[in-house]
């Protein structure tokens, strides 16, 4: 999947995101408000491990966030399992200086449009 958005762009994970995905997802503030897989502090190793696992999944669930050129953060799908196989939750994080300009706000539509058309959901 690749969305360009008018404030973002949702993009697969690449191994160059690392660098930065370590300095945007370090930062308590953004932990505070994500699932508990999410480690803290948020380490190099950290991003490898996880950009690894996100491009190596099929179908493609999770995602990076990307503006001017750089990944500031992530969003993904969560599809449901067994009796809740046509629901899913969607999960996101994103770097605290890019907060309230509605980044969010048209990533999470986004992906949402982009689930219901590519995944059995009700």
């Amino acid at each position: 999947m690749h969305l360009e958005l008018k404030r973002c762009t949702i993009r697969p994970w690449r191994l160059d995101d690392a660098e930065s995905v370590a300095r945007h997802a370090n930062n308590r503030k953004v932990w505070l408000v994500v699932r508990d897989t999410f480690p803290h502090p948020y380490t190099i190793d950290d991003a490898h491990e996880f950009i690894r696992g996100a491009i190596a999944e099929q179908p493609a669930t999770r995602f990076c966030i990307e503006i001017n050129g750089t990944a500031v953060g992530g969003i993904g799908v969560h599809p449901g399992q067994d009796v809740h196989r046509h629901t899913a939750t969607v999960g996101y994080w994103l770097g605290e200086e890019f907060w309230g300009r509605g980044i969010m706000t048209e990533a999470v539509t986004a992906l949402t449009n982009f689930c219901f058309e590519n995944f059995p959901l009700r």
